[in-house]
């Protein structure tokens, strides 16, 4: 499943690029999204950076076999 979302989320990403929505791999979140103060005022979340997400490397938790989520 992370294989596939990054896939996705790549492509994704080079979409937005090409449009211009961001200008660098290392913005953050919390950047694009201000109005979701817990993103911003978090410390761990307001430091993700779009590079961490093409990477997966975001330091969240994120358990793919929950089966209490289908």
């Amino acid at each position: 499943m992370k294989s596939v979302s990054k896939s996705i989320l790549s492509a994704l990403f080079g979409i937005a690029w090409t449009q211009g929505l961001y200008t660098s791999t290392t913005q953050t979140l919390a950047e694009f999204f201000p109005e979701q103060t817990g993103l911003v005022s978090d410390p761990t979340t307001s430091r993700i950076q779009l590079v961490h997400l093409l990477s997966m490397t975001t330091g969240l938790d994120w358990d793919e076999y929950d089966e209490a989520r289908f």
